[in-house]
């Protein structure tokens, strides 16, 4: 696809190392494995890590009818735990935020509980929205 640029270097090397260099799938773990996104690119059309796994050829292929996207999704958040990237707690808070995701609202933390979703701060996966900010819902 001529309009799709290419991956990040350093995007494709944090896929990868998330994995292992392996494929992301626990049962199979082969190599070498291609990047794929969760959510196909056409409906997406950006590159980012959350949306990025690691999938042996086979494993590819198999995500046209056998693997969905929910089971992909759970494999890509066991990454997030195995690597250390987040902590069970923020995996909680993050199963949490799936509702409003789909249009229930918005959550909101206690005070002082900002600490707790720095990382998911920090790469975007969640917004801080301050009280009578413009932005604000």
């Amino acid at each position: 696809m001529a309009d799709r640029p290419s991956l990040p270097a350093d995007l494709r090397r944090q896929v990868l190392a998330e994995a292992g260099h392996r494929c992301a799938i626990p049962t199979c773990r082969r190599h070498p494995v291609d990047i794929d996104h969760i959510e196909d690119w056409a409906k997406v059309r950006e590159h980012l890590f959350e949306n990025l796994i690691a999938l042996c050829p086979t494993c590819r292929r198999r995500t046209a009818g056998d693997i969905d996207r929910k089971a992909i999704r759970q494999y890509k958040g066991s990454l997030a735990v195995l690597s250390s990237r987040y902590t069970d707690l923020v995996m909680q808070l993050l199963r949490w935020f799936v509702p409003y995701r789909t249009g229930m609202g918005y959550p909101h933390l206690p005070n002082g509980m900002t600490w707790a979703i720095g990382n998911l701060l920090l790469v975007g996966l969640v917004r801080q929205w301050r009280t009578g900010s413009p932005t604000a819902p």
